[in-house]
């Protein structure tokens, strides 16, 4: 448990830095909350999203600044699970895996079991085959402007930005202490960037002209995707690329949308998908 990654010792001196201690300290909190709550474990995955639904008393969905509010005070505790991506997989996080499927059968949540079951067996059966972004932006794009709409901790786009020479990164999400953290990371590591704050004044903000969009698990997220696409196509360069995951998702509290259908029908009208997840404008 004391071997940290990258990403996790850039969070503790980001949090030692903004609460004036020190790094040593920061990191012992961290490695006991780690281990106390397993943050990539399913039943900690479980206790933010029952923690979500408790907060609906105080926090809705139905306008941009109950989203935008509801994003702030949530991104404590979604910043630890989004750090638990970064770890290697382990067989007991697969065995909680199937102990959860069930769990959520004998709670009484079947159709979102089944659903479950649907999106890993597509993704299985895809006639796509899967991308490295990193390596497609190299091979593909000089000097590119990467849009990460949505970013959460942007474990693409920093990539892009350590990898693929002079590129620019653009972020665009809710201000909250994700991003602001994700800015401290881009700085230290010297990674050209903008950020854009997706406020309830300016909840669907103009994009500039890019080379690639990455917008993964994101249009579920949003009431109007199709605007948001239409931000996106209007403002991408010829030859570009939309990189996300648009097929049908799972009833959860902060999915809008789970049938995508309408999306895709827009999408194809100006993209063609060439991978799995990864869309070139005609």
């Amino acid at each position: 448990m004391k071997n940290l990654n990258e990403i996790e010792l850039d969070f503790i001196e980001y949090i030692a830095e903004i609460r004036g201690r020190s790094k040593d300290e920061i990191k012992k909190i961290y490695l006991y909350l780690k281990k106390r709550f397993d943050f990539k474990s399913i039943n900690f995955r479980d206790f933010t999203e029952q923690n979500q639904i408790l907060h609906t008393l105080y926090f809705g969905v139905d306008t941009a600044k109950d989203i935008v509010d509801n994003y702030t005070f949530h991104a404590y505790m979604a910043i630890l699970r989004f750090l638990s991506y970064s770890y290697p997989c382990r067989m007991i996080h697969c065995f909680q895996n199937v102990l959860y499927f069930f769990k959520i059968i004998f709670r009484g949540e079947i159709c979102r079991s089944i659903c479950s079951a649907k999106r890993v067996f597509s993704k299985k059966l895809s006639s796509f085959k899967n991308v490295n972004i990193v390596k497609y932006v190299k091979d593909n794009y000089t000097a590119p402007v990467v849009i990460d709409y949505g970013c959460g901790l942007a474990y693409d786009s920093f990539r892009i930005g350590k990898e693929v020479e002079g590129a620019r990164i653009v972020l665009v999400d809710v201000d909250t202490i994700m991003n602001d953290f994700v800015e401290f990371r881009f700085r230290k590591h010297g990674i050209d960037f903008e950020r854009m704050k997706v406020t309830s004044d300016n909840f669907y903000p103009s994009l500039p002209p890019h080379d690639v969009c990455i917008a993964n698990e994101v249009m579920e997220h949003l009431k109007e995707p199709l605007r948001v696409l239409a931000n996106i196509r209007g403002a991408v360069k010829s030859g570009g690329a939309l990189y996300g995951d648009y097929d049908d998702h799972c009833a959860e509290l902060y999915h809008l949308h789970t049938d995508l259908e309408f999306f895709r029908k827009e999408l194809f009208q100006d993209y063609k998908q060439v991978a799995n997840k990864l869309y070139v404008k005609k």
